[in-house]
């Protein structure tokens, strides 16, 4: 599935307005989930072996599908093609790695 699939087949089933900024407030409520999925994992058994646990990275995907799902629309909103989000940032960070500035602060490096 391409990016551009993918955008089209979620945006069936966007359920708020056009207008509203519910993805935005719902891609940062997605990432967290994601990220207190890990945490908890985390302060429950420690550091190692939290790439193998295969219940954690079950519901990693799932948070990950959510995030997406959010990242799409909140692209969609500003008829932005998801693929064409994805190009451009391979490009920054292409760019940036060449440049030897891929690590580092600021948007304009």
């Amino acid at each position: 599935m391409t990016m551009r699939e993918y955008q089209c087949a979620a945006a069936e089933f966007a359920e708020f307005a056009p207008d509203s900024m519910y993805p935005f407030l719902g891609l940062a409520e997605e990432a967290g989930e994601a990220c207190g999925k890990v945490a908890k994992w985390i302060r429950k058994n420690g550091d190692a072996g939290v790439y193998r646990d295969l219940i954690l990275r079950e519901q990693i995907e799932k948070e990950l599908g959510d995030v997406l799902w959010m990242t799409a629309a909140c692209a969609a909103m500003f008829q932005l093609d998801l693929g064409s989000v994805a190009k451009a940032n391979i490009a920054k960070l292409t760019d940036r790695k060449a440049r030897g500035v891929i690590v580092g602060e600021g948007d304009d490096r």
